[in-house]
């Protein structure tokens, strides 16, 4: 009985104009969403790619003289090292640091230093990206 059923669907899809229309454009519709998603994937990946190569080119050791908020690009967080240099940095790297402590970063890694008296705190720019970052 469902045959005969799925059957009668498929002579009404091709042989009405309208339910051929409407067939078409459900296909067409889903065809879209999926495309969508594939370029949004797509996007988000050579974001990150983009990110994270400017992070492994990246090299700094300077002292950390002032930090705060940009209003004036979308609230991001920034840092200025001692030698005048301006870094956006992400909400979580901001929390950690303070103003006077040194940094490290070698080329090659995304793992930041952060000297503060005796103390050193790792930060990875990676795992804070994924969503791995555990302060």
């Amino acid at each position: 009985m469902n045959n005969k059923f799925d059957d009668k669907i498929v002579e009404k899809i091709i042989t009405d104009t309208r339910y051929f229309v409407i067939f078409v454009l459900i296909v067409a519709s889903m065809f879209g969403l999926v495309l969508q998603k594939c370029t949004k994937d797509s996007n988000e990946s050579q974001m990150l790619l983009t990110s994270l190569r400017k992070t492994l080119e990246y090299q700094k050791y300077a002292v950390i003289i002032n930090k705060g908020i940009n209003s004036e690009n979308r609230n991001i967080p920034y840092i200025v090292f001692s030698d005048k240099e301006q870094l956006d940095i992400g909400d979580n790297f901001y929390k950690l640091i303070e103003e006077g402590d040194s940094i490290s970063k070698k080329r090659s890694t995304t793992i930041y230093y952060i000297y503060r008296n005796k103390q050193i705190f790792k930060y990875d720019y990676l795992e804070d990206y994924l969503g791995n970052y555990n302060e």
